[in-house]
């Protein structure tokens, strides 16, 4: 029985037992239950008295509840059922979709409804969290709008910056971005041992540190875009659904480029100290981050697409 409603917590439990109380109740509930006071005053050896010699003053007073209808609402739907099966032998059918995945019974005494309904509203930290419909409101369209300005504010000049201080090392873009994905930990030391050559390992240094505030600054201003191009969609399709994980998306390229680029810091005094995992972790956040942004990007111009397109229609139907 244990493992049948593992999933349903004392506090479940206990809601339940309320419900119960407050909502018509189960088969029957009685009403100021109470033992015989003759009874109780009579045990003087201080046991419990015995339960099966009691008289349940209710029967005599009519104080009985009968079930008219029922329902429970409880994210472990398999469970309730089980647990109230076991407790009032009832038979549940499968999950009715058109009841919002309820599952029913109709024992003679009325009619019990386990609908599988999670409330919106809850005080529970251990509840799970829909990061999705945390994006629907927060944050604000005003504080998204300014994320995003700041964002690419920062971002443009640091990254434009940043490519000029490229340039001026040993080494063209093309040879850079080969060996920072050629999973060789060799072309990785040769490359900083061209850099230390040439004396321009402080430079490179600064270029990685300043990637750091590009990155951050980057992830702030897609973050905040894409958030406002998901709430433009209608809410439940396909496309709002995907477009809400693209600001997910710009999250882990901002982890990837941060881990990039502390590795890569931590191994510039000595070329010599690079192992095969640091040129895996460098070579593999390198490429995994191209391809996020190749994602977000091309999900972009859809999304352009298809706002020019239904404004287009929305315009000839005007």
């Amino acid at each position: 029985m244990t493992s049948k409603i593992s999933g349903i917590t004392r506090r479940n439990i206990l809601r339940v037992g309320l419900a119960s109380l407050a909502l018509p109740g189960t088969t029957i509930v009685n009403l100021a239950c109470k033992p015989d006071q003759d009874k109780r005053a009579s045990n003087t050896e201080g046991y419990p008295p015995d339960q099966s010699n009691m008289h349940d003053q209710n029967d005599d007073m009519g104080n009985t509840m009968k079930i008219q209808y029922l329902e429970i609402v409880t994210p472990d739907v398999d469970a309730a059922c089980a647990l109230y099966s076991q407790m009032y032998s009832v038979v549940f059918g499968k999950a009715d979709q058109n009841l919002g995945g309820a599952r029913t019974a109709n024992p003679a005494s009325g009619s019990y409804d386990f609908r599988e309904v999670v409330p919106s509203q809850t005080n529970d930290r251990d509840e799970e969290l829909d990061m999705i419909e945390i994006l629907r409101k927060h944050p604000s369209k005003s504080a998204n709008r300014i994320m995003l300005i700041l964002g690419f504010a920062v971002f443009i000049p640091v990254y434009v910056y940043n490519i000029g201080l490229l340039k001026t090392m040993p080494f063209d873009m093309n040879e850079y971005a080969s060996v920072i994905s050629s999973f060789s930990a060799q072309s990785l030391r040769d490359l900083l041992q061209s850099v230390i050559q040439h004396g321009q390992l402080p430079t490179l240094r600064f270029v990685y540190i300043l990637n750091i505030i590009s990155t951050t600054a980057l992830a702030v201003g897609l973050f905040a875009l894409y958030t406002l191009i998901a709430r433009k969609y209608k809410p439940g399709t396909r496309l709002s659904t995907i477009s809400y994980w693209c600001p997910f998306a710009v999250l882990a390229i901002a982890f990837l480029d941060y881990l990039f680029s502390i590795v890569f810091l931590t191994t510039m005094g000595n070329s010599e100290r690079i192992r095969d995992w640091h040129s895996f972790i460098i070579c593999s956040t390198y490429v995994i981050r191209i391809v996020l942004l190749y994602f977000i990007f091309l999900w972009g111009i859809v999304a352009a697409g298809y706002f020019a397109v239904r404004a287009i229609k929305k315009k000839q139907a005007s």
